[in-house]
């Protein structure tokens, strides 16, 4: 937020930085902002030029889920509820197509692979499937999502924004409602900065 004021041309005084702050308070965007939950740092900074007097505030922090609608709830996902819970959105995406079913294996290979993503190294997906189940699958399909400035937690908010994300993508929606998969597992990963990952993978047997 910037507040010039182009009379003033000796150092800001006290009195001056208060009106600074009286005009933020005053305008309902910046209270808005300011009320935010998620924000965790603060800084403030006052500097004047050539007649010019500007103030700066900057807020940080990691944010919080995306709003949450009126069939979401904010609190926290356990994380072994996490893949069954996405699973029932995108059945609910399908529209009437045969249900997928919630795989162990499959959730268990989204885990692997966001850790190889973490990792920066290449990723091998039928490697990332539990040993034994490796030669149980014809095909599989990664989706990934993510968002910045989202919280520190995954939630049922977080699982919608995923789920809208790939259902607006062409190539992403085509798969979730392709009668080729019938089985699906995902995976999630918080950075507690504010960042996170969602990942699923699509499995068709053989």
């Amino acid at each position: 937020m910037l507040s010039p004021d182009p009379s003033l041309t000796k150092p800001p005084t006290l009195q001056r930085v208060e009106a600074f702050e009286t005009g933020w308070m005053n305008s309902p965007e910046h209270r808005r902002n300011l009320l935010s939950e998620g924000l965790a740092g603060f800084g403030y900074g006052i500097a004047g030029a050539d007649g010019r007097v500007y103030g700066v505030q900057l807020f940080a922090g990691p944010g919080t889920s995306p709003s949450v609608g009126p069939d979401q709830a904010a609190a926290p996902i356990p994380p072994g509820e996490r893949s069954a819970a996405m699973v029932r959105l995108l059945d609910q995406a399908r529209e009437g197509q045969p249900a997928l079913a919630a795989d162990d294996a499959l959730a268990a290979a989204a885990a692997d692979l966001l850790d190889q993503r973490e990792a920066g190294g290449e990723t091998r997906l039928f490697e990332a499937l539990p040993s034994g189940e490796r030669r149980n699958w014809r095909s599989l399909k990664v989706l990934t999502a993510g968002c910045g400035g989202c919280g520190t937690a995954i939630t049922d908010a977080d699982l919608h924004f995923f789920r809208d994300q790939w259902m607006q993508d062409p190539q992403f929606s085509a798969a979730l409602t392709s009668e080729r998969y019938g089985a699906v597992g995902a995976a999630f990963e918080a950075d507690g900065e504010g960042g996170k990952q969602a990942l699923v993978v699509l499995g068709e047997r053989r």
